[in-house]
Order: C-alpha cells, then structure tokens, then sequence
C-alpha cells in the first residue's frame, strides 16, 4: 500500500469567503413536483445540456457521483466487488427506474476515445484505492467537517467495516470511464449531460436537505461540487437497502467523495490544494 499520509496532512485547505459560502447556499433551492422524475447528474460544478431520447431537459437535477453510477459503485464495492461491474450497473439502473427513479450519465467536451470527462468514471479505480490508502484521514475530514452529521464514535466501527470490505476489491475489474459511460448511454431511458468548460470549483458541499439540490446554471460564478446525499440515502433504499448497510451506503458515498475531490484537485498539478467542505442540512 503507498503511503502518501504526508501529503495528506500538509496540503492546504482553499479559503472561501463566507459571502461566496452564502451564495452558494442560496443557490441550493426545492425540487418541484417529483424529485424521483429528474434524472440525477454529476456533482460536477460546470454546467451543460440535458437529452433524453433527444429532448432537451429543463429545470434543477439531482447531484450524486458520476449520475446513477454513485449506486452502481456503491452496491458493487458493499457486495466485495465480485460481481461483473456492466452487469451490476444495468441490475442497479432496472431496480432504480422499477421504482420510479430517472436515470442520468454525463460526459463532457474534454472526452475522447479513452475518457469520458466524467471525473468519478473516468477515474474510478484511481478514487477508490485514495478511498483504501486515505481510509483514517479521510474519516477525520468528514468527521471534523461535520461533527453534528453523525456521531464519531458511532460510525467509527461502521467505516472501518466499508474499508475492509473494500481493501480486497480488486480495481482492474472496473471498465473505463469511457466504457461505463458508453455502456449506460446504450441502455433505454438514460439521460446524458455534456457538460462544457473547465472546473473552478471552490467548495464541495454536502447537501442533506430533503427535495433540494444546487442550481448549478445559476451557480457558475461560483461553482461547487454539490453532493445531494439524501437523494442517493433514497436511492438506495429502494435498492432495499436499511438498518446499518444503508448507514454504510452513505458513509462510503462520503469518503467517495472526498476521494474524488482528492484525486481532481489535491493530486491535479495544476492546483495542488484541498476545498472546503460545506454541510447544507
């Protein structure tokens, strides 16, 4: 296992004004009618054009990794990572839109013929093993940023249950980013985003209020990575998820995200810093 705790602990955290957190806030508005019926997108901060079946979507999206390939990703790794991960993904999409779910992937302008510009598919493999090599510093991240979130010590067993669970899960298993998103592009009834420009993300938000989600066209003077957390808790209990594997699914969501963040920002030699993460409940 490489051990990269040093850079872990002396990479700087990016300042946000409080005015800019503010507007940020602002911008985390109410879904109307219901929120099941929007397909889901990326935490991505740029923004871009929706299709379905060649209709241009309008209005606010849900906001979970990669689009529906945060459940994909989660139900594969909490199951040990065994199962063929196409397979998976299109069990998790028929569970999803049996219940009622929209179902949505992006990619972006960056993409080509070995990447999507999808950051949580193209780097995958890449974001897990931060996930499994950064397990304790990141449970310090997202225990010390959101103390009232859940309680330390209650979830301290639980966490280091996802991350033996996940230490044997053999990465290479997972296809390319390209490939996943192609792959769900091939099936009925799945969204696809193309989002355009570069990031500039200042934050990376959790977002735990019910029915709300960031109004990211709206929000690119200030872009934010914006996790809905209670939209991917909801997903995943119509999986028939509950008790304490549903409390796991979330709990892997968040260091998937902070993971993620690390591996587009921290780890990027173009900026080299870590962004601040903000609770909105």
């Amino acid at each position: 296992m490489e051990n990269n705790t040093q850079i872990m602990v002396t990479i700087q955290t990016k300042n946000i004004l409080p005015d800019t957190e503010q507007l940020i806030k602002t911008n985390i508005v109410e879904i109307k009618g219901d929120f099941k019926k929007q397909s889901p997108f990326c935490v991505d901060g740029r923004k871009g054009e929706r299709t379905l079946n060649n209709n241009v979507l309008r209005g606010l999206y849900p906001q979970v990794l990669g689009g529906d390939l945060n459940a994909t990703a989660v139900d594969w790794l909490l199951k040990g990572g065994t199962a063929d991960f196409s397979e998976n993904m299109k069990n998790v999409f028929k569970s999803l839109e049996e219940n009622g779910f929209a179902l949505g992937v992006h990619g972006g302008h960056h993409a080509n013929e070995e990447k999507s510009d999808c950051g949580f598919a193209d780097q995958m493999p890449a974001i897990i093993n931060n996930l499994k090599n950064y397990s304790k510093e990141i449970f310090e991240l997202l225990t010390n940023a959101a103390p009232d979130m859940f309680n330390k010590n209650e979830v301290k067993n639980l966490w280091e249950e996802i991350i033996n669970t996940i230490n044997d899960v053999d990465v290479k298993k997972i296809p390319s980013g390209k490939n996943l998103v192609d792959g769900a592009k091939s099936l009925d009834n799945i969204a696809f985003q193309n989002l355009e420009g570069e990031h500039e993300e200042l934050a990376a938000v959790v977002n735990l209020k019910q029915g709300t989600t960031l109004d990211v066209d709206n929000n690119q003077d200030h872009q934010a990575f914006n996790l809905d957390l209670w939209y991917l808790e909801e997903q995943m209990k119509a999986l028939k998820y509950s008790g304490e594997e549903l409390e796991k699914a979330k709990l892997l969501t968040l260091g998937l995200y902070v993971a993620t963040e690390m591996q587009l920002v921290e780890k990027n030699p173009k900026k080299g810093y870590r962004l601040p993460i903000i609770v909105n409940q």
